[in-house]
């Protein structure tokens, strides 16, 4: 590959804001290093899903899911002639996440443009048990021969890159581990500023409030959600206190009938539901709880455990977040077993320990500054993924 001036890069993803990760991770590693890189995106996107953010000048194309998508996920015939018609002009194609649609088209590149290959956690065990024939299949018709294709498989934590060399010792000089990061939302939101009405919701909500909990994220089973009900809801019988409190906020992802038993059987004044919250709505509301939730049984790399360790709070993780090694070892969050009585717990810790919370609090921001800044990510992305496969 010649060395060009500025190189040209197609990320393909469902990019909304219901999907979580994935398009995150594209929009900060794309703004970061834009003076380097045109990245451009293209997109199938649900009907009832919302399109995440762009940097001005950064461009979508994005089309409407085929009918065929309830059987190959992002399917969509225009995109396959757009992509046809358009990749050869990318130095690097980059499919997010495996079993989509961008996994076959990626079989139609030229051999002048190089494939990346983002796992996005989709090789997890966890993962991987659902719709296995389904995925099982897949791999044998198409997605075997994209991780041959693949110049580069890019693993974004410690656990997937150990997980990918021992699936795929064949292909483990092409594996490559950078993990996410996120710019410093403290330094970027000197003034915060939500909305009346949100604020005051929120205000309201927490007035007489001793302790808070937050999840935010995509509400789904994989992320915890009955463990986070469940251990909490025996916080308050234990402690027979209104004054602990917790706040769960996100798109419900394929959930909803079992989430509305979950809040029926667990209602409470003490917890909020609010929908997706995002911008200065976010950063107020990270600004006004004491402790972040994440009992995750799969992850690829959290966002939103990154987000809170970025807003320096007092975090309970599963070992499942990306990072938990690491932040253990740092004594930068707690780490429970994917179990209630171990949530409880950690959860107890917290509401009786004082110098246990400004301990987590002032490790979780240091961890943050020094591992996971956009900036530093982006830098060791553009050198040991795009400059490595230069030739």
């Amino acid at each position: 590959m010649i060395v060009n001036q500025k190189f040209k890069i197609l990320h393909i993803c469902s990019y909304s804001w219901e999907i979580g990760g994935p398009p995150s991770v594209i929009f900060n590693l794309s703004n970061s290093f834009k003076s380097l890189v045109d990245a451009d995106i293209t997109s199938t996107i649900a009907s009832d899903h919302s399109l995440y953010s762009n940097y001005p000048g950064q461009r979508i194309f994005v089309f409407k899911k085929s009918l065929l998508s309830q059987i190959i996920p992002d399917f969509s015939i225009k995109s396959f002639f757009w992509f046809k018609k358009y990749a050869y002009r990318y130095d690097f194609v980059v499919v997010h996440g495996l079993w989509n649609f961008g996994s076959i088209l990626a079989l139609f590149l030229n051999k002048r443009t190089r494939l990346i290959l983002t796992i996005h956690g989709f090789l997890d065990p966890y993962v991987f048990k659902r719709s296995i024939f389904k995925k099982s299949l897949y791999w044998f018709i198409f997605q075997k021969y994209c991780f041959k294709k693949a110049a580069i498989i890019h693993a974004i934590s410690s656990q997937e890159e150990i997980l990918l060399k021992n699936i795929f010792p064949q292909f483990k000089n092409k594996i490559k581990f950078i993990p996410n990061g996120i710019q410093d939302p403290i330094s970027k939101n000197s003034l915060i500023i939500p909305s009346e009405n949100f604020k005051k919701s929120i205000d309201v909500f927490l007035s007489d409030s001793e302790y808070t909990f937050l999840y935010l994220g995509r509400i789904n089973k994989k992320k915890g959600i009955d463990l986070i009900f469940e251990a909490f809801f025996s916080l308050v019988k234990k402690y027979s206190s209104n004054n602990i409190k917790l706040i769960i906020a996100g798109p419900i992802d394929n959930y909803q009938i079992a989430f509305e038993e979950l809040k029926n059987r667990f209602r409470h004044s003490n917890i909020l539901v609010l929908p997706s919250v995002i911008s200065e709505e976010k950063t107020y509301l990270f600004s006004q709880v004491d402790s972040f939730l994440l009992p995750s049984h799969s992850e690829g790399f959290s966002i939103a455990a990154l987000e809170a360790i970025s807003y320096g709070k007092a975090c309970i993780f599963s070992k499942n977040i990306g990072f938990s090694d690491e932040a253990l070892k740092d004594n930068a969050a707690l780490i429970c077993d994917l179990n209630i009585k171990s949530l409880e717990e950690k959860m107890s810790l917290l509401i009786n320990n004082i110098d246990l919370n400004i301990l987590l609090k002032k490790n979780s921001r240091s961890f943050f500054l020094e591992n996971y800044q956009i900036d530093d990510i982006a830098n060791r992305y553009y050198k040991e993924i795009i400059l490595s496969d230069v030739k």
